[in-house]
């Protein structure tokens, strides 16, 4: 019977074949850009007793997310907004209050076998019972002159950093999950 009315819904909806574009798989026509990606780099944490990055190099991601990163990573001070500028109070035009090298060290690594980096500003997931990352930014302005020192530090080379030209920039990440943000949707 689901096959009936999925065949009935599918003729109410698609258009005539006539009206169906015709494709010849035959004649090349350009290339097509490959757009999967993953969710981390190479592990850098246990680098010097298994190096992932020919394994990781052979899967051939365009991109590659930072969103987690940390929570692969033991012991890290990896991408989340409170590693790379742990002092929440401090300002932000002062580039002796980022710590970019951990984070410098796992792009360029990661750069160097194939992705792009499509960075996620913000937090990993907070799986405590109470919540000590994923809560509310206190000051949004000063929360995003912090952000903008990262950006600057990876694409203009501020703070002795890099001009990567990193074009994805996510803000946050799930703002309905609640071990993702305290705040309110309106926030």
């Amino acid at each position: 019977m689901r096959c009936v009315v999925f065949v009935l819904i599918r003729a109410k909806l698609l258009p005539p074949a006539t009206d169906m574009p015709a494709v010849d798989f035959n004649t090349p026509n350009g290339e097509i850009r490959p757009i999967y990606g993953v969710n981390f780099g190479p592990k850098i944490t246990n680098q010097a007793k298994h190096d992932m990055n020919e394994d990781y190099r052979k899967l051939g991601a365009s991109s590659m997310r930072t969103h987690d990163v940390p929570l692969s990573e033991p012991g890290s001070r990896l991408v989340d907004t409170i590693f790379v500028f742990p002092l929440e109070h401090a300002d932000p035009s002062d580039p002796a209050n980022y710590y970019f090298d951990q984070t410098d060290y796992y792009f360029k690594n990661t750069m160097a076998q194939g992705p792009e980096v499509y960075y996620r500003l913000g937090i990993s997931i907070d799986h405590a019972k109470e919540r000590f990352t994923a809560v509310k930014v206190k000051d949004f302005h000063h929360y995003a002159e912090i952000c903008a020192g990262i950006v600057r530090h990876y694409n203009k080379g501020w703070a002795n950093g890099h001009h990567w030209n990193i074009k994805y920039w996510e803000i946050w990440n799930e703002p309905e999950a609640k071990n993702m943000w305290a705040g309110t949707w309106e926030e």
